[in-house]
């Protein structure tokens, strides 16, 4: 068989059929994979001789530092390891193997151990709505259970993974940011800072100048033509050895794929929220803001023992304008009222537009004089925008305020109609006035 996967294969379906190996069947594989080694008949195979390639290959590239024009070629030897699927006495080098039922045995408990290990993964990022919580929860994690990564690890994501998601912009097909966004790691089993780092250093913190010999394994990390980034691995890494790196980086990018994916969706979701309490006309709360804002800001401040204010605003002869000088007019005097009130007023308070042509404004305001000042504040601002944009009629408003006190008992309805009164009583001042 070209390889140990397919060995073991063809003995499950030669088993399956009543074909016994090796009495019926010779089977041999090649790559020396430790889940051949544990498999019953064990696999007769081929040892590429890894461990030897690996220090010879280092000690070429050592060569070609100091003489890039030298030329080398090395053969490393393969070598036959004989065992039971070929009719063969089990070679030295397995003879300390541990016995074929507790070898199935181990098989079965780690691979329960291995998929519950990608199973957390995927349970603790699948609710990941921001890059910083998905940093938090991502090093959480590997500080609590990293065996299988090892204690050196870096996920080095392109610099616009998140960017992109917001501006709609595409990831990049090919090469890498010229940056990159460490959004976990691990260097001696201790959590890193989230960091940025040039591309070009590969590694964070990597000591070019220490003397100590140390092997990484790089990883491309992406999905479909899109670019993630790269998973980089310090030291020696068991899943190498078998398929579980290659299962370990499909979760992982089904996991970031899902983060990106839970981003788009709370940020439609936040906007949708904002659309839904927001009035189109003037950009201030509408009536449901109301509901849900207003009135919880009254009650936290409630709750505080603090002082808290409404104030309401309602445009004096809206009627007037809107049959004389047409609706267009009647929405520009809207719009000013609104737009003055929200430039006074800071981001503190909760501006509502209450019904047609009313406003009503809640905030903390400790003092009678702070609240007078700031509706004065507001008719002046009106009045300066209304002769800027010369309007063909007199723009007017009713301001009125009471205060929420924090001894009282809280009753929203009598507040509001404590203010409606306030307001009116101003309407009555300004109408005398005229």
């Amino acid at each position: 068989c070209a390889n140990d996967v397919m060995a073991m294969a063809v003995c499950e379906v030669l088993e399956e059929r009543k074909i016994r190996v090796p009495e019926d069947v010779m089977v041999t594989g090649f790559d020396r994979l430790e889940s051949a080694v544990l498999f019953t008949p064990m696999i007769a195979t081929v040892d590429r001789g890894w461990d030897d390639m690996g220090y010879r290959a280092m000690e070429c590239l050592l060569q070609k530092l100091d003489d890039s024009k030298l030329v080398i070629s090395e053969y490393v030897n393969s070598k036959a390891v004989p065992a039971k699927s070929c009719r063969c006495e089990l070679s030295q080098d397995y003879q300390d193997k541990k016995p074929k039922n507790l070898g199935l045995y181990n098989n079965i408990v780690n691979s329960a151990f291995w998929g519950g290990h990608l199973c957390d993964i995927a349970e603790r990022l699948g609710k990941i709505i921001s890059d910083e919580e998905l940093h938090v929860s991502f090093v959480t994690y590997l500080q609590e259970d990293h065996k299988y990564e090892g204690d050196e690890l870096y996920i080095c994501l392109m610099n616009n993974f998140f960017s992109s998601i917001s501006d709609e912009t595409e990831l990049i097909q090919s090469g890498y940011t010229d940056t990159m966004d460490i959004i976990a790691g691990l260097k001696d089993g201790l959590p890193l800072p989230r960091m940025t780092m040039d591309t070009c250093e590969l590694i964070p913190g990597y000591d070019a100048d220490s003397t100590d010999a140390k092997v990484y394994t790089f990883l491309p990390f992406y999905c479909a033509e899109s670019g993630y980034g790269y998973v980089a691995f310090g030291n020696e890494l068991p899943m190498m050895y078998d398929y579980s790196l290659y299962n370990w980086m499909r979760n992982l990018t089904e996991c970031f794929g899902h983060v990106r994916q839970n981003i788009i969706l709370a940020d439609m979701n936040r906007k949708l929220e904002i659309l839904s309490l927001t009035d189109g006309l003037t950009g201030v709360h509408n009536r449901m803001g109301c509901e849900k804002l207003a009135y919880p800001f009254l009650e936290k401040c409630h709750r505080e023992g603090k002082r808290a204010v409404l104030m309401f605003a309602d445009i004096n002869k809206m009627k007037r304008i809107n049959d004389k000088f047409g609706h267009i007019q009647g929405d520009v005097a809207i719009t000013t009222v609104a737009t003055s009130i929200s430039e006074v007023l800071t981001d503190r308070w909760i501006i509502v537009r209450y019904g047609g042509d009313e406003f009503l404004m809640v905030g903390e305001c400790a003092k009678e004089e702070e609240a007078e000042r700031l509706l004065q504040e507001i008719m002046n601002r009106m009045k300066e925008k209304a002769a800027q944009m010369k309007l063909p009629y007199k723009l007017n408003v009713g301001l009125g305020f009471v205060f929420v006190e924090p001894h009282e008992n809280l009753d929203l309805t009598d507040c509001l109609r404590r203010a409606d009164e306030a307001m009116y009583e101003m309407k009555k001042i300004t109408h005398k006035e005229k």
